[in-house]
């Protein structure tokens, strides 16, 4: 089989994401599957509603009790596939252009990770979700094919990927329950890849995120990464632009003090951050204080 399709779903309805995948495949004449695990979803509705892709000609889904985590349902995904490319796909995914497939089958034959991208419309964007769109925006003109490809382990967002399932068993992915950020996951994936010196190609063949948090979940969960980051610093080193931030801070004896300067300013950052026209600079220096202020 040339390509599984692999997406952990949770709470998300995707059936049209399937559809518009399994159009493509089948335009491309390859050999493929799409299976979708339901990682214990509390949406009866969506739950339901994703039950239709069993309805879809070499399309699964498969339903699971408890939830487990996103990684635990990657590796019990590659478990499941039988394709000789593994293709990774959140399922808040849009697919934007009508080559999505057949570009990533012109690398199936590379023993390569490749990384596709991601773009976020601002139809996805409601009046309490700027915070995300904003800072995704700012950061798409960085996250180009050949800007992540300057530094190519260190610039992953697993939202979208293709990798051999020769690689995908050889690393599986890291299921420690403490990991609940994707940026933390990302950057340990890439630490793997290349410390087993697995080629990494990047390409402009994007999807759109659907699914953009309002600011106050956005910015907990902004918290939430950072506590892991702190718990995992030994582990991630220099791979991380904020601990290595930090690291310089505290080398002339800075980060004390911003840490005191953000419990000091903190209601105010969070005022702009959860309000209608957050800052995108304010944002970073919120992570950088708040990540100063947990480390003493």
């Amino acid at each position: 089989m040339d390509l599984s399709i692999l997406i952990p779903e949770y709470n998300h309805v995707c059936s049209q994401l399937v559809s518009d995948l399994q159009v493509q495949c089948e335009r491309c004449g390859i050999e493929y599957e799409i299976l979708v695990l339901d990682d214990g979803s509390t949406c009866k509705d969506s739950t339901e509603k994703n039950r239709g892709i069993n309805n879809l000609a070499r399309c699964t889904f498969i339903e699971r009790p408890e939830n487990k985590g996103r990684a635990f349902t990657r590796n019990e995904l590659v478990n499941r596939s039988q394709g000789k490319n593994l293709l990774f796909i959140d399922s808040d995914a849009m697919v934007p252009v009508e080559k999505f497939i057949s570009s990533y089958m012109d690398f199936a034959e590379k023993e390569a990770v490749v990384f596709g991208g991601i773009l976020h419309d601002k139809k996805h964007c409601g009046k309490e979700s700027t915070l995300r769109y904003r800072y995704e925006k700012w950061a798409e003109p960085h996250f180009t094919a050949a800007n992540r490809q300057k530094h190519p382990y260190q610039q992953l967002r697993s939202f979208n990927f293709m990798m051999p399932a020769s690689v995908a068993n050889r690393i599986p992915f890291d299921d420690d329950y403490t990991i609940t950020n994707r940026g933390n996951e990302d950057v340990l994936f890439g630490k793997q890849l290349k410390r087993l010196h697995i080629p990494v190609i990047h390409i402009d063949n994007p999807l759109y995120n659907t699914d953009i948090e309002d600011n106050k979940t956005f910015l907990k969960k902004t918290e939430e990464a950072l506590e892991t980051l702190k718990q995992m610093q030994e582990k991630i080193g220099n791979d991380s632009t904020l601990l290595k931030l930090h690291s310089a801070l505290r080398k002339y004896h800075l980060s004390s003090f911003i840490g005191i300067l953000f419990r000091a300013f903190s209601p105010i950052l969070r005022w702009n951050l959860t309000g209608s026209h957050p800052s995108v600079f304010l944002f970073q220096c919120y992570k950088i204080g708040y990540f100063s202020a947990i480390m003493h």
